[in-house]
């Protein structure tokens, strides 16, 4: 429901998705102050993988991975996963040392 609405309301615009879409072919493979991780749309099949196991982590790592550009300074985003993979596994740790000990 949510999809259809926001397609109602970009309906008027449609023609400027096919501009953004253009504009992201044009833009270089690499811009000269961001890592070199390969270009978006060789990234975005990858992102999208992460996203099938539904893992809070894996899903953190697909936002850092499809991001179009990565910088030096947006290396912070990996925290999120980071944390929440850490959180998950001491989660783990926790329910199986409660199920050893009864």
């Amino acid at each position: 429901m949510t999809l259809f609405v926001a397609f109602l309301i970009t309906l008027p615009w449609l023609g400027l998705w096919v501009d953004w879409i253009g504009f992201l072919f044009r833009q270089p493979m690499m811009i000269r102050i961001s890592l070199p991780i390969g270009p978006w749309w060789f990234r975005l099949p990858i992102a999208l993988g992460l996203l099938i196991p539904r893992r809070s982590y894996l899903s953190g790592l697909a936002v850092v991975v499809a991001m179009p550009s990565l910088y030096l300074s947006t290396l912070t985003i990996l925290i999120a996963p980071l944390f929440l993979f850490l959180q998950e596994r001491r989660g783990s740790v926790a329910v199986r040392a409660a199920d050893i000990s009864a």
